[in-house]
């Protein structure tokens, strides 16, 4: 999939212009998936795992909540002059990645028409933003979502607190979600694991976070959790 996506546009304001047309899976790709979701639409749950966030992720504007003079990983890897700029463009409430499906949307509208095309009880499994999250998945113009969108946390690797530091801690996950409607969580500080169960009638997820990933010995907390029940028309 990153093969075909992976040229990205310089900086945010050119990211309209520049999301038309672009493709996520390609036509090979977008062939099997719709196989797939033919062959298990009679299936009670259907579970996709995949790389980059589906749900759109807009920036709030963090003047007020960033730490500009915070220890962002976003200094280490850049600069304390390019964080400064990253926290004053936030005012525009452009989205946050353009090498996830909001850098696609019309990518995204055809993958969640497949989706509600061909199956009811759809949960997308994701990665990649090192974040745990938990997004309702909406076409542009439907009122319910085709989706519930799962995304596990990370073991060792920094979130989204970590690149937005603020103080108090994690203002910056609560920041979004108030920007983002759709989003129902997010922990972008703690490290750890999703674990989601399955029964006919019901799915259920749970955050789960250890003490320290710097011992082999550490605490293991519960986060957040939510269950969705199935749909009866499967």
């Amino acid at each position: 999939m990153r093969r075909l996506r992976r040229k990205q546009p310089k900086t945010l304001f050119y990211a309209v212009g520049f999301q038309r047309g672009r493709e996520m899976l390609g036509s090979w790709q977008k062939n099997w998936l719709e196989q797939q979701l033919k062959a298990t639409q009679n299936q009670r749950w259907n579970l996709i795992g995949q790389q980059v966030m589906v749900a759109p992720l807009l920036q709030p504007d963090l003047r007020e909540v960033v730490d500009p003079n915070g220890n962002s990983v976003f200094v280490k890897s850049h600069s304390r002059e390019a964080y400064q700029k990253a926290i004053d463009a936030s005012k525009y409430n452009l989205p946050l990645l353009l090498d996830a499906w909001d850098g696609y949307p019309e990518a995204r509208e055809d993958f969640l028409q497949l989706l509600k095309r061909h199956h009811n009880n759809n949960i997308v499994l994701t990665g990649d933003i090192h974040t745990g999250i938990c997004a309702d998945l909406y076409l542009e113009d439907d009122e319910q979502p085709v989706a519930l969108e799962l995304i596990t946390p990370a073991v060792t690797s920094p979130g989204l607190d970590d690149y937005f530091p603020t103080n108090p801690q994690q203002q910056a996950g609560k920041a979004f979600i108030q920007q983002n409607p759709h989003i129902h969580y997010i922990e972008g500080t703690l490290k750890g694991w999703l674990e989601v169960n399955l029964t006919q009638q019901q799915m259920r997820a749970q955050w789960n976070y250890v003490s320290t990933v710097k011992q082999p010995n550490y605490q293991v907390s519960q986060g957040y959790s939510i269950t969705r029940q199935a749909n009866e028309a499967v």
